[in-house]
């Protein structure tokens, strides 16, 4: 289902509460395993951001933003047995709904030797495979015991330019998810509700001999960890797999009187915003790009961009929704041969930050229809605030620091996809002196393409708004 069907159920359901962002409330979502998970986020950080590099990120964009994620307990390095000693303070004391787990990439390489087994290093492939098994085993054990849901993904594979690759380690990873993929049928786990993740059958290319990934799915410099387009397939397979088992999610704006202000000007409502569905004011925006991208731009936004573009390049317009939610801006680009990799369009709302006060929690969400792609860079969507301490801000989909640095436009995503973007939390600083919500589109190379709709746009406080 489009982010748009999701959405029309929701508002045809009229079902909404206020909650915050309180363990065990909503679809809540805590994710634990190595490296290939914490590139994900800084969730409970400041800034709060959410990266391209983390599938799970791209899966509940994908979903409409379903799951509020309360923790990222990845670590890098991380083997089986860490992750189960750290299961307590980093899963459970969050009482999420579901805990998503991929664990096994460092264990099919580790010739370590595991605390509580009698094996000496270096290990031989079934001492790793039964050391993961039984560790693997004892946190699913004790997820259920706390009542907690469970998603396992399959280990993706590693390419022959990781350091760690070897045949014996192909044979490890490959054992381990014969496993994953039995968990459901195993007797003990058959009403346990386990929910299995297939990322290997996503990533590999079926007729490697030498379980190889597809082309450009891992980043060249390491063979190991995904790149956006790595991301988002397994990303695909996130939403894929646990679209059936979740219900509800984020309420996405449905009405113009989600607005600031909208009935007692004195009082701050939960809505920071002054158009959710661009009804108004649309020919006022302000369009910025000179003669590159002409036409009309949504009042109370400004559209920027970077680097130096030809003329006449694209258009801005507004559009009726197909959902019947207002408009969408909608972008349509098409830049020839020119521009440079790092590019962007950024579409502003703000500075409102007469709206806000010091130590407000406040959020942006909204749902993106990105098609016609060509050297795309990917695009986020950027809550942020300045004032004393410097700039804060929560993001989905950021761009990752961590990415490839010989990636290439074939890495990043060239798919057509529809997103719900929602930001983690941003806490306005002390003495603010700006208040912006920021959606940027970027691109990978010179040249390219894109027609970018964005609609259904909130700025609100907390408590976060779910069905």
């Amino acid at each position: 289902m489009s982010i748009d069907g999701i959405a029309r159920g929701l508002a045809a359901s009229g079902r909404t509460r206020a909650i915050g962002m309180s363990p065990g409330a909503g679809n809540t979502l805590v994710v634990t395993g190595d490296s290939i998970t914490q590139y994900g986020s800084t969730i409970n950080a400041t800034p709060a951001r959410q990266y391209d590099l983390g599938f799970w990120v791209w899966g509940n964009a994908l979903m409409g933003s379903a799951f509020t994620l309360l923790n990222n307990a990845g670590r890098g390095g991380t083997r089986s047995d860490v992750m189960y000693a750290n299961l307590p303070s980093e899963v459970i004391a969050y009482a999420p709904m579901w805990c998503h787990i991929l664990i096994g990439t460092n264990d099919a390489s580790s010739g370590l030797a595991y605390p509580g087994f009698p094996y000496v290093a270096p290990l031989t492939f079934p001492q790793r495979y039964e050391c993961w098994k039984y560790y693997v085993t004892q946190s699913i054990r004790l997820l259920i015991a706390a009542g907690i849901r469970v998603a396992i993904g399959t280990i993706p594979p590693s390419s022959t330019a990781s350091s760690s690759w070897s045949n014996s380690r192909a044979q490890c990873a490959n054992a381990m998810n014969a496993y994953i993929r039995a968990l459901p049928g195993l007797r003990e786990f058959q009403n346990a509700g386990i929910v299995v993740i297939d990322y290997a059958a996503a990533v590999m290319d079926p007729l490697s001999t030498t379980a190889q990934p597809k082309a450009n799915y891992l980043q060249a410099d390491d063979g190991l960890h995904p790149t956006q387009l790595g991301s988002y397939v397994m990303g695909r397979a996130f939403r894929d797999a646990l679209s059936p088992f979740v219900t509800g999610g984020f309420a996405w704006g449905r009405s113009v009187t989600e607005r600031y202000n909208y009935n007692t000007p004195t009082v701050f409502g939960p809505f920071l915003g002054s158009d959710p569905l661009f009804v108004t004011n649309s020919t006022s925006g302000t369009n910025s790009t000179s003669g590159t991208i002409v036409g009309t731009n949504i009042g109370g936004m400004t559209l920027s961009k970077s680097g130096t573009w030809g003329s006449a390049l694209g258009t801005v317009d507004v559009a009726a929704r197909a959902d019947g939610f207002g408009n969408d801006v909608v972008l349509t680009v098409n830049r020839g041969s020119s521009g440079a990799a790092g590019d962007y369009l950024e579409l502003t709302i703000g500075n409102l930050v007469s709206r806000v006060s010091a130590d407000k929690t406040v959020y942006s969400s909204c749902i993106i229809e990105a098609s016609n792609l060509a050297s795309f860079g990917g695009l986020y969507l950027r809550a942020e605030s300045a004032g004393v301490g410097g700039t804060r801000y929560g993001s989905m989909l950021e761009r990752s620091a961590d990415d490839d640095p010989g990636a290439t436009a074939a890495t990043f995503v060239n798919d057509s996809f529809v997103v719900g973007l929602r930001t983690g939390p941003l806490v306005i600083p002390s003495t603010p002196t700006t208040y912006y919500s920021r959606v940027r589109m970027i691109w990978a190379a010179p040249g390219g393409s894109a027609t970018i709709k964005v609609g259904r746009y909130l700025l609100y406080e907390a408590p976060e708004l779910v069905v």
